[in-house]
C-alpha cells in the first residue's frame, strides 16, 4: 500500500482524520461532531504553545494538555470527560501514524485518568413492592420468583 504524502499542518491532519472516521469508519454525525470539538480545542491549545506541526507534538505536550483540562480555571473537566478527550486525541494520533502522516504516536503509554467507582442506584421501596407484587401468585413459579427477589 502506497503511503500518502505527509500532512504537516495539524489542521489539515485533523480534517483528514475526520474524513477518515466519517467515510471509512462510518461513524455517526454526533460522534464526528464530538471528535471535532475535542480536536479543535486540542489543536487550539497546541497552537497557543507553538506546536503547529504533526511532528512537533510529543508525549509531554499531550500529557500537559490533559493536565490543563483538569486544572483549567473556568471549568475543570471530570475524569470521565478527560478520558473521553484522551480517547479522541489517541484515535487522531493513531490514525496519523497508521496513515504515514506521523512517524510516532505521542499518546502511546499514556494512561487515562482513573474513573470514579460509582455505587449502583438502589431501588425505592415502591419499586421493590411493585416487583414483589408482580409475583404475588401462590403457584410454584410465583413463590420461587418472590423468594429470589426477597434475597436481593
Amino acid at each position: 500500500m502506497a503511503r500518502r504524502k505527509p500532512v504537516v499542518n495539524l489542521e489539515q491532519a485533523r480534517d483528514a482524520y475526520l474524513r477518515h472516521v466519517s467515510i471509512e469508519r462510518g461513524l455517526s454525525a454526533n460522534t464526528i461532531a464530538a471528535y471535532r470539538r475535542d480536536l479543535d480545542a486540542y489543536l487550539s491549545w497546541l497552537g497557543q504553545h507553538d506546536v503547529v506541526t504533526v511532528e512537533a507534538v510529543n508525549v509531554d505536550s499531550v500529557r500537559s494538555y490533559i493536565q490543563h483540562l483538569h486544572e483549567r480555571a473556568d471549568t475543570p473537566l471530570t475524569a470521565t470527560s478527560r478520558a473521553r478527550v484522551l480517547s479522541s486525541v489517541r484515535g487522531f494520533h493513531r490514525f496519523l501514524l497508521d496513515d504515514g502522516i506521523a512517524t510516532a504516536d505521542p499518546t502511546l503509554g499514556l494512561t487515562p485518568p482513573k474513573l470514579p467507582k460509582r455505587l449502583p442506584k438502589a431501588l425505592s421501596i415502591a419499586d421493590v413492592e411493585a416487583l414483589l407484587d408482580a409475583c404475588a401468585g401462590e403457584d410454584e413459579v410465583s413463590i420461587r420468583d418472590r423468594a429470589v427477589l426477597e434475597l436481593l
